[in-house]
């Protein structure tokens, strides 16, 4: 805990000092005071959700604001540059974050005190190497689907800007699903044949060497946007490391990811440009006080101004988000996204350089019942995790597969708009429990977590 609160502590102060304007750093203050208290509750010494879910809020509503946010302005660039924000609107904008993360925390405190919602023992299944060659199999069809869904080799190979976009389907979100659980599986078995003191054999060394072989063909640095590569590629991470990373090394991980990788994954993926290239390009130390891309808040604010105009939608958002899976073709009248359509506007505005922006999932509910939604959905979602997903986990091999798949998905769900970004953690839960009753058989007994989930820590 001491170590979780020292970097938090330590990372806010230095901004404040050092570049915050004071207004700022009071209005996101309580915001910061309510990830210390969350985080403060994980007990557990390795990563967990909570970890990762406290630390990427921490980052979007409490420190990228406090670095750009001065003088009714956002500076050093970002989609909303150059544009006047009135005090009313930046308040409104950060009582979104705080009364998410109020609701959400009460929420897991009722959760905790009610017995009939108290965890359950995880269920452990087991995958021997019987299946590697269903998995094989698994791996090698959702790869093709992938290249077929994504419109051929050339275009899984183009970079990002040169693709021919209308030859890509969104059923390559169902392979590329496949893919990542059937990987994460065999990935097990091998890793389940070492702890055993038995050896995986030739056979299963190269299933797992092939799987990740075509993973990283369909998901590599020079072509795939970065939040993929980490929902792809952290849970293999995770599952070598056997879910064994303590909080310090995450969170220099993270640091680092922020100020390096993902600057260098950002040319890299967009343009295709070589990594020795892109690393000329970035500057650790400036923007060490500028986290890149950490631009949600900026978003949050626009929205209050973009709300005012064009009034409430009333559930109509709501819906669409939820139900993000549902084809415009069937439901002509599904609601747009909010941040597309503020990303349009702020193109043609000449502010921002492209319509594709984030959008924190409870800047959605703002946008239907202003914050009274933002409130109760903080709540809900909350309550909602921790009953179904939380209080219920598995493992695999005695690894946590399903909780390493949602600690990657959490950055991009919270940056949003999760209509855009849920489908492949939404699809990928829905292979983990398909292929999970397929392939896996329950263990002769269950057990506890060795370290608590952080889930019951939101």
């Amino acid at each position: 805990m001491t170590v979780r609160l020292s970097v938090y502590i330590f990372l806010w102060a230095i901004n404040a000092v050092a570049v915050g304007d004071a207004d700022t750093v009071i209005v996101t203050f309580p915001t910061f005071l309510l990830c210390l208290f969350n985080v403060s509750r994980v007990k557990s010494s390795y990563l967990t959700v909570a970890d990762m879910f406290w630390f990427v809020y921490f980052a979007f509503f409490v420190l990228g604001p406090v670095q750009t946010l001065s003088d009714n302005y956002f500076r050093k660039g970002g989609p909303v540059f150059g544009v006047y924000f009135t005090d009313d609107e930046i308040f409104t904008a950060a009582a979104i974050p705080f009364l998410f993360a109020l609701f959400a925390t009460i929420a897991g405190i009722v959760v905790r005190k009610n017995p009939a919602s108290q965890r359950q023992p995880v269920r452990n299944y087991t995958i021997d190497s019987s299946m590697l060659i269903l998995l094989a199999a698994a791996i090698f069809v959702s790869f093709a689907a992938y290249v077929v869904f994504a419109g051929g080799f050339g275009n899984v190979l183009a970079a990002r800007s040169q693709r021919d976009r209308e030859s890509v389907s969104i059923l390559r979100l169902v392979a590329l699903a496949s893919l990542l659980v059937s990987t994460f599986f065999s990935i097990t078995i091998m890793l389940r044949g070492r702890q055993n003191g038995r050896s995986p054999g030739l056979f299963g060394i190269a299933v797992v060497a092939g799987s990740l072989a075509l993973l990283a063909v369909a998901q590599n640095p020079y072509n795939t946007p970065r939040y993929f590569l980490i929902q792809s590629w952290l849970p293999v991470i995770l599952l070598f490391l056997r879910g064994r990373l303590k909080a310090l090394p995450f969170y220099v991980a993270c640091l680092f990811g922020m100020l390096v990788v993902l600057p260098i994954l950002s040319v890299t993926s967009r343009l295709g440009t070589g990594i020795f290239q892109a690393i000329q390009n970035i500057d650790p130390a400036e923007d060490f006080f500028r986290l890149p891309y950490v631009d949600v808040f900026d978003i949050l604010v626009y929205e209050i101004r973009y709300v005012t105009d064009i009034g409430y939608s009333y559930g109509n958002r709501m819906l669409g988000a939820i139900f993000f899976f549902v084809p415009r073709a069937i439901w002509p009248g599904k609601s747009e996204l909010i941040a597309l359509q503020m990303g349009e506007e702020l193109k043609l505005m000449d502010v921002a350089g492209t319509e594709n922006l984030s959008l924190f999932f409870g800047g959605e509910f703002y946008a239907d019942f202003g914050l009274v939604g933002v409130a109760v959905f903080g709540f809900l979602f909350s309550w909602a995790y921790l009953r179904f997903l939380h209080n219920r986990n598995v493992t695999v091999n005695g690894l946590a597969v399903r909780e390493f798949i949602i600690i990657a998905a959490i950055p991009i769900v919270v940056r949003g708009p999760i209509g855009a970004n849920a489908p492949l953690i939404f699809l990928t839960l829905i292979f983990f429990s398909l292929y999970l009753h397929f392939f896996a058989r329950p263990a002769l007994a269950t057990r506890r977590m060795e370290t608590p989930s952080v889930s019951s820590r939101t």
